[in-house]
């Protein structure tokens, strides 16, 4: 079975160092999918054929149709096909299984590639609508945080499922949100939500 190096792929498509790849989500076990999406022509009655691109590994794009087995994923014009298997490990603000996947969702996902053109994907490495933010902290409750990013001002949820863990070391902090104090500069991974909002699930500072 070939091994993915999640956190090399990190570093690779999200341009960070090797330090930052572990605390961007869940360390060496998790990585963003913010890469090119491979590309390929839709063939009905297929998922996808005759893939190219920078990285047949990988697939991003908004979800706009679903099969029994899986997903057509489409993004600046072009599409590509995933296949899913009902026991894929799914992340969407937690890990969950593949029913959790809407269409409209926006997926990054890394697996296998098959002969037909589709990808396989890798449970583990299926995320849903994942996003970062950065910034200083104005103000934070229980609840949200506010934080200053250049001259923009913005307030972020926060998720049942949050950690506040050490950039230096990656090391939890105990009293969780409630370490987070005006001035700090935070990065956050988490949950986009549809209204333009923002769920962070892991944050570091």
């Amino acid at each position: 079975m070939r091994t993915i190096d999640r956190r090399g792929f990190l570093q690779r498509v999200a341009g960070v160092s090797a330090g930052a790849a572990g605390l961007l989500y869940h360390g060496a076990e998790r990585a963003l999918g913010f890469g090119s999406t491979a590309r390929g022509a839709v063939r009905e009655g297929t998922l996808l054929l005759e893939p190219h691109g920078p990285d047949p590994t990988y697939a991003g794009g908004d979800v706009v149709a679903q099969t029994d087995n899986g997903i057509v994923l489409q993004a600046a014009g072009t599409s590509r096909g995933v296949r899913i298997p009902p026991t894929t490990v799914v992340w969407k603000e937690t890990e969950v299984g593949p029913d959790v996947i809407a269409t409209g969702d926006w997926l990054d996902v890394k697996g296998s590639p098959q002969d037909d053109g589709t990808l396989l994907a890798t449970s583990g490495m299926v995320f849903v609508n994942i996003g970062r933010r950065d910034g200083t902290v104005v103000s934070s409750d229980p609840d949200s945080a506010t934080l200053l990013y250049g001259s923009d001002t913005f307030t972020i949820e926060l998720s049942d499922y949050l950690e506040v863990i050490s950039a230096a070391d990656g090391t939890p902090y105990s009293d969780g949100p409630q370490a987070l104090y005006e001035g700090c500069q935070m990065g956050a991974v988490g949950l986009n939500l549809p209204n333009g909002g923002f769920r962070a699930t892991r944050i570091w500072f």
